[in-house]
């Protein structure tokens, strides 16, 4: 098991990061779909279910904008072709064309509303970090916090967030980032997974994130935390680089 040794002092330096925030885990089903649903005995999520989806991406919007410009914004999203999933951006246009094709808008964005000048994060994986180019950015760039919203929460949000994945990302450079949920703008939606059962409860996922040992907030103590770190320097664990690797 990687255990921290030392401490270094850098730069703070956050990115809020959205995930997920697709058609094909936050729309809701069109009638005919709730209907094929319904006579297979699937769940039909209720219109407080969908209301619940609505309320954190629009949280999700609001927040991209009071803090852009402030810090970066960034967003990544399941790609529809194995053969993107390296890629990194900053203009919607473009990353949308990994997302849509004619007929299939399943992999664009719900209601979501990214700018461009964005970080976009293509994916294939559960965990955002399984895009290495990503990965080599966050170094390149000296990030020390990551703030994760979106979905699923207990899927691919918390992959993301989770220490052992940001462990293994750093192995070879010794750096650590701290990955943070922000607890009301992350949840599990209705998905294939959740096809047969309600969606969880919001208690429930949130004892499952502080479970794995990832450290939350809410959105208003985000924002007091980026306020007052802004501009100062911040211990941030380190490893050694000779150290021994387990996952």
């Amino acid at each position: 098991m990687l255990k921290w040794v030392m401490i270094e002092t850098r730069p703070y330096k956050p990115l809020i990061l959205f995930i997920d925030l697709q058609n094909l885990y936050c729309a809701p089903p069109s009638a005919e779909e709730a209907a094929l649903m319904k006579s297979g005995n699937a769940y039909v999520p209720t219109a407080q279910d969908i209301k619940g989806v609505d309320d954190m991406v629009d949280g999700c919007n609001t927040l991209a904008d009071l803090m852009r410009g402030k810090v970066k914004i960034g967003w990544a999203a399941m790609v529809l072709d194995f053969e993107n999933r390296l890629k990194i951006g900053d203009n919607l246009e473009e990353f949308r064309k990994l997302l849509v094709r004619p007929g299939n808008t399943l992999f664009d964005f719900y209601k979501a509303q990214p700018k461009d000048g964005d970080l976009f994060v293509a994916k294939s994986e559960n965990s955002a970090l399984s895009n290495p180019t990503f990965m080599q950015l966050l170094e390149k760039e000296g990030y020390t916090h990551i703030y994760i919203a979106g979905c699923q929460k207990t899927e691919c949000a918390l992959s993301t967030a989770l220490k052992q994945s940001i462990e293994q990302v750093f192995q070879k450079t010794a750096r650590g980032i701290e990955m943070v949920m922000i607890s009301d703008l992350s949840m599990d939606t209705h998905s294939s997974k959740n096809m047969f059962r309600p969606l969880p409860d919001a208690a429930a996922t949130q004892t499952r994130v502080e479970q794995c040992g990832i450290r939350t907030v809410t959105t208003p103590q985000l924002m007091a935390e980026v306020n007052a770190n802004l501009g100062r320097p911040v211990a941030i664990p380190k490893t050694a680089p000779d150290q021994d690797y387990k996952t």
